[in-house]
């Protein structure tokens, strides 16, 4: 059994729904599939979620039609690329959930406008995935996260998944897949205790794939457009290899410091579980990607760099990421040597110190030529240092 997540670029076009479901009829065994808003095709373009947030926003009807009409354009390409009968189109009963949502009055209602409005995208994805299954000749059944019993609540840090939600789930997830070869989940949501439709954080549909999966104790597929976890954001350094095996804790050193290929939230239900996790390329699906896994062994180099902006608007962290880097003073006094290149005042720093990472602080302007030159020098490296 196994548990697949295709993030919104793996969902753009019908065509990629084509490919998606093609990578899922690959599995020889029970599958539960996670599906993403589909994605955008162009830097021009807005997510569908964003334009769902346009149209949640909107202080009257008028104000979110442009966003609706966008919308509704591009999902029903995609549904008449994929020849979808007219009586089953997803698109309609998007378009009157969009409709029917009523306007807010108060700071309460308006969450509770957002939360039935952002996940919609999901919920499309996943209907249209479920079509594209059947046309591969699996039996396949929508499963909605907020009925299965995916219970979110509030706490100091936003809105996360309950623990407690596990057994349910897993009750709720065995019983269907009596019935079906795939499950169609549409992630970014779940339900209150009182049932009411939910949100996660942005990229939720990570935490959607990593409770079913922690929940019915299976390994987990994160599919994207990248072909893995890289040593660093391949956008700024196009050297950066994509890193072939990592640990949970290294995982999410990366995830607090910028990287964005999986939410860090999504680590703990699948490192408690002791599950591996994988992220791969729906491009490239033979492609190995990499394997996170709880065992880490000690580096004698970094891994990988990550970034991202400090507490104050002039301050940045960089972190070089990997396990036992703490205990190599000569890499801590290289990395110092080289940040003093670029800025005099940069200085090592104790945040998030419980994770396998040496991070460091310098002025947010230095942050992109320090992570090239930590990558040049520390990561990049084809062998160890001495």
């Amino acid at each position: 059994m196994q548990c697949l997540k295709f993030g919104g670029s793996s969902l753009a076009t019908a065509e990629l729904f084509q490919n998606a479901a093609q990578i899922v009829a690959l599995k020889p065994v029970n599958r539960v599939c996670v599906c993403s808003a589909p994605g955008k095709l162009h830097q021009g373009e807005q997510k569908i979620t964003d334009l769902l947030i346009r149209v949640a926003r909107a202080r009257n009807k008028e104000d979110g039609k442009a966003a609706m009409k966008e919308i509704l354009l591009r999902c029903r390409k995609i549904e008449k690329e994929l020849s979808i009968p007219e009586e089953n189109l997803p698109s309609e009963k998007l378009a009157e959930e969009m409709n029917v949502a009523p306007l807010a009055q108060t700071p309460e209602e308006q969450k509770l406008r957002e939360d039935f409005l952002l996940p919609l995208g999901e919920i499309f994805s996943a209907h249209i995935m479920l079509y594209c299954l059947q046309q591969e000749g699996l039996e396949s059944r929508f499963v909605d996260p907020a009925r299965a019993g995916l219970l979110l609540s509030d706490d100091k840090d936003g809105r996360t998944v309950d623990p407690a939600c596990r057994e349910s789930l897993r009750n709720s997830l065995s019983v269907a897949l009596r019935e079906a070869d795939v499950l169609v989940i549409p992630g970014f949501y779940g339900a209150d205790k009182e049932g009411r439709r939910r949100v996660m954080p942005r990229g939720g549909s990570d935490l959607t794939a990593a409770w079913a999966a922690a929940s019915l104790h299976i390994a987990c597929d994160i599919y994207s457009d990248v072909s893995g976890v890289y040593e660093a954001d391949p956008a700024a350094i196009p050297a950066a290899r994509p890193i072939l095996s990592l640990s949970y804790a290294e995982m999410q050193a990366m995830a607090e410091y910028g990287a964005r290929v999986l939410h860090k939230d999504a680590v703990f239900p699948l490192e408690e579980a002791k599950l591996k996790l994988r992220i791969l390329n729906s491009f490239e699906p033979a492609a190995k990607g990499s394997l996170i896994s709880v065992e880490a062994a000690e580096r004698s180099k970094p891994i990988a760099v990550s970034w991202r902006p400090g507490e104050s608007t002039e301050d940045a962290f960089i972190a070089l990421i990997g396990s036992g880097l703490e205990k190599n003073p000569e890499i801590q006094e290289k990395a110092l040597s080289l940040l003093h290149l670029l800025d005099q005042k940069a200085s090592k720093s104790e945040a998030f110190d419980q994770l396998p990472a040496l991070v460091f602080q310098v002025e947010k302007k230095y942050a992109k030529k320090a992570a090239a030159l930590f990558y040049e020098k520390l990561v990049g490296l084809e062998k160890p240092l001495p």
